[in-house]
């Protein structure tokens, strides 16, 4: 089976994480793979990480610009029907990072009649578009395409705005590698003390964690302005930032105007993040709109409390008070008061972590990976 994995993404997130993931499964078990997105600096890591695995990648200039010009949209068709040509493909995997992104792409697999699996990993809500692209869009689900939503909400959602009935939908949930279980206590005591001196803080900090891009859609606009409230009323609270993007220096400058650098700590990309969720306290997800978050599904795994948005997919997995706190998107006072009484109960907060450990394990990178090839594996026999 050959495969090509494609992508009209800049930068690295979680859409692209489960790209490598998929592709490498797929390689595994003896596909021949080869990627396809552009090269930006924003991609670099994924493209070593591909190389590193012995996966082709080949630089595709399909990235969607905010002006849509005719001539932009004809020069992506025609570079992705020249790879596909070259490349000939028996299936394409095709991941969205948002649902109107590489449509010349899909109908350059349309015009080829290539079979393509359509992953949608982010549907913010219903999009408004053209009579005109809505008919190309159902000419293209016509042509050997299946359309995979990561989450009922997502599904729904993708049914609004093409138009079409939901359950036309696949919807497998995005999953990850689920940790053994360990009841060692002392290991978990060293490590936390180990992390908070390598992070050069003091060992009776408490740690709250937020693992995401620093992009608007993320949140931490509205969890920045709270900091100084979380920081007085609980002064032993540190607050750990991993991941890159386009706001760091924005959000940076608005810690120092709040006068709180001394609390936040910028950490950047890490490939620790299991030891990171392991010596938290508490995981702060403030965004505006999810698909299926891996970071919140790792964060349950690793039996961390969690304090989320109710936005998305993650309702879907987290009822409130039960496997977790949510609250209001975009609303700085609850988060606030969210976030004061998940540091006021500790101990309800573990409880409710005991029952997101339990949650999480119906959604396994297994089982993701099982059924996402399966899908692949039917469309590329022209079942």
């Amino acid at each position: 089976m050959k495969l090509l994995v494609m992508l009209p993404s800049t930068q690295r997130g979680g859409a692209e994480e489960y790209a490598l993931t998929i592709a490498s499964a797929a390689a595994q078990a003896g596909w021949q793979v080869s990627v396809a997105f552009p090269q930006t600096d924003g991609t670099a890591s994924l493209q070593q990480d591909f190389r590193e695995i012995n996966i082709p990648y080949y630089p595709l200039a399909i990235a969607d610009m905010r002006a849509q010009y005719v001539g932009a949209s004809l020069l992506r068709l025609s570079r992705t029907i020249a790879l596909l040509l070259r490349l000939k493909p028996d299936v394409v995997l095709m991941v969205l990072p948002f649902p109107s992104f590489a449509f010349s792409s899909l109908i350059a697999c349309g015009l080829l009649s290539v079979p393509t699996a359509l992953v949608f990993q982010l549907v913010p809500a219903k999009i408004s578009l053209s009579q005109g692209r809505l008919r190309a869009y159902t000419w293209a689900r016509a042509r050997h395409q299946t359309w995979i939503a990561v989450s009922a909400h997502n599904r729904a959602l993708i049914g609004e705005s093409f138009r079409m009935p939901p359950e036309d939908v696949q919807c497998i949930y995005n999953g990850i590698p689920l940790p053994p279980a360990s009841s060692d206590k002392d290991d978990t005591l060293a490590l936390r003390l180990q992390v908070r001196q390598a992070l050069k803080i003091p060992d009776s900090s408490t740690i709250l964690l937020t693992v995401a891009r620093l992009h608007p859609q993320k949140g931490h606009n509205y969890l920045v302005p709270i900091i100084p409230t979380l920081h007085q009323a609980f002064p032993q609270v540190k607050f750990i930032w991993v991941g890159e993007g386009e706001r760091q220096d924005i959000l940076r400058q608005q810690v120092m105007d709040q006068g709180m650098t001394a609390q936040v700590l910028f950490l950047g990309h890490r490939s620790d993040i299991p030891r990171l969720l392991k010596a938290a306290d508490l995981f702060i997800f403030p965004t505006y709109f999810e698909g299926m978050p891996f970071a919140i599904l790792e964060a349950m795994a690793y039996g961390l409390p969690i304090v989320a948005s109710a936005t998305g997919g993650i309702p879907e997995i987290i009822t409130h008070q039960q496997e977790g706190l949510l609250c209001r998107t975009g609303d700085s006072h609850a988060l606030s008061e969210t976030i004061l009484w998940a540091l006021g109960h500790p101990k309800a907060m573990r409880k409710m972590a005991s029952h997101a450990q339990q949650r999480v394990q119906a959604f396994s990178r297994k089982a993701m990976i099982q059924k996402t090839l399966g899908v692949l594996n039917e469309l590329g026999n022209g079942q």
